[in-house]
């Protein structure tokens, strides 16, 4: 990966041109465990299932905390610059210089970008200055580090 931008809240990195074939064993139960088709394996290019405008995409890797825990330090952004953007979508935003990461919601007709912690302020979109949506979160890739509950 070659990092093309750094700002305070992220990294950006172009995405090389080349297949990342992986083996995929089908669909695993999240839930109640169900049959495995006896671990029927296939390759898959995971470029094809996370990237739509490969022209149009770059990686973002996450630096600030706004959207934890759903989102950690650390975590990968794939964000597709061609995809169109729609209330409820979580866009990487360039706000006052800087990029931030935050869902776009529409409200009686006004913008706001809002974060997924509530120790972050809501921006309105009709009232900044200088605020332009980026691009358009596809994926988050993540470690699993966070676990919701524990047994007693």
């Amino acid at each position: 990966m070659n990092k093309i931008i750094s700002s305070r809240d992220f990294d950006f990195y172009k995405l090389e041109d080349k297949k990342l074939d992986i083996r995929y064993v089908g669909e695993i139960a999240n839930g109640f465990p169900a049959q495995s088709d006896d671990f029927v394996q296939e390759i898959i290019d995971l470029n094809k299932v996370l990237i739509k405008h490969p022209e149009a995409t770059i990686l973002g890797r996450a630096k600030g905390l706004s959207n934890y825990p759903l989102i950690n330090p650390g975590d990968f952004f794939v964000i597709d610059k061609a995809e169109e953007w729609l209330h409820n979508e979580l866009a990487i935003c360039f706000v006052d210089g800087e990029f931030a990461a935050k869902w776009i919601e529409k409200v009686n007709n006004k913008l706001f970008l809002v974060p997924f912690s509530d120790d972050f302020p809501v921006i309105d979109m009709n009232k900044a200055n200088n605020v332009s949506i980026w691009g358009i979160v596809t994926w988050i890739l993540h470690k699993p580090n966070v676990r919701p509950r524990r047994l007693q």
